[in-house]
């Protein structure tokens, strides 16, 4: 499997000390590596794209990156940049990590050039059964899940030219994973069927998260980040016990039961609609059409 660790930082301070360090650790004689930052932007923060032109690498450009075919960009696209590796520009990184979420942090000896070239290509994602999907690279959830279960070959496909990529999950856990020993730069990075549900399961807390914040932002408003999704996961696995399979479903339990006082899966209309989910397969929507919120 890959080399991959997970750390819980205890604060900024320790994410700042560990980025300082692995920049150290894995130089080339006189050569430091370069630090990369990808940014999983939010398209309701104007400031994203500001705040990271202002550290980055003696003027470097900030790239916009695609969400789709991996070629050009668009509007809500990952953001990329080459950053300065001083202890102000890394406290707001760390702090920016630990807070917000959504960094990547990509150490490279490789040019932006060649590590965006990389990262375009990782965009599709072949699978050993079925057609190629999109592979969400710049979702923190999904890299941190992928990580641990790569094989050598596919460690070398998904780092291509990058020697360290680490994240920072919502719950302050740091997950990174180092360079194979050997490279095998042509290869694509093809996931198993056990992999493609590994990284399916780790984005949908988010896709729910989502959902629930378009239904009614005072759901979640009073949950820190780790504590949102604990919920979400946990409102998940008893959907599941409920013998709830399909996603829509699993996701709209997830939202009434922010809406709903606790048990409400015991009265009616809802006992009716989950069991006519879970006995008959019917839509849970199509059964609670005037409570259920459009997800």
């Amino acid at each position: 499997m890959g080399k991959s660790i997970s750390i819980p930082l205890n604060d900024a301070a320790h994410l700042r000390a560990w980025l300082s360090a692995e920049g150290q650790m894995i130089s080339a004689q006189l050569e430091m590596p370069r630090l990369y930052v990808l940014l999983d932007d939010d398209p309701a923060d104007p400031q994203s794209l500001a705040w990271l032109q202002g550290l980055v690498q003696h003027g470097a450009p900030v790239i916009r990156l695609s969400r789709d075919d991996g070629g050009g960009a668009d509007a809500a696209g990952p953001l990329f940049a080459e950053v300065e590796k001083g202890p102000s520009v890394l406290s707001q990184l760390a702090e920016r990590a630990l807070t917000r979420g959504g960094l990547h942090f990509l150490l490279s000896f490789a040019g932006a050039d060649e590590v965006v070239r990389h990262l375009r290509l990782l965009r599709n994602l072949a699978l050993t059964e079925g057609p190629a999907v999109l592979f969400p690279y710049e979702k923190v959830q999904a890299v941190a899940a992928l990580m641990p279960s790569l094989e050598p070959m596919q460690r070398s496909a998904f780092m291509g030219p990058v020697e360290k990529w680490a994240v920072v999950d919502a719950c302050s856990v740091l997950h990174s994973l180092v360079a194979a020993p050997k490279r095998v730069t042509a290869w694509a990075l093809r996931l198993n069927g056990v992999q493609m549900a590994v990284l399916e399961e780790s984005l949908f807390p988010g896709v729910v998260m989502v959902q629930s914040h378009a239904v009614d932002p005072d759901l979640l408003a009073g949950f820190t980040p780790c504590a949102a999704f604990s919920l979400i996961r946990q409102r998940i696995a008893q959907a599941r016990a409920w013998g709830l399979v399909r996603r829509k479903d699993i996701a709209l339990y997830c939202i009434l039961s922010l809406q709903q006082p606790e048990g409400f899966e015991s009265t009616a209309p809802y006992k009716q609609a989950l069991e006519a989910a879970r006995d008959w397969g019917q839509p849970l929507a199509e059964q609670l059409p005037s409570v259920a919120p459009q997800c």
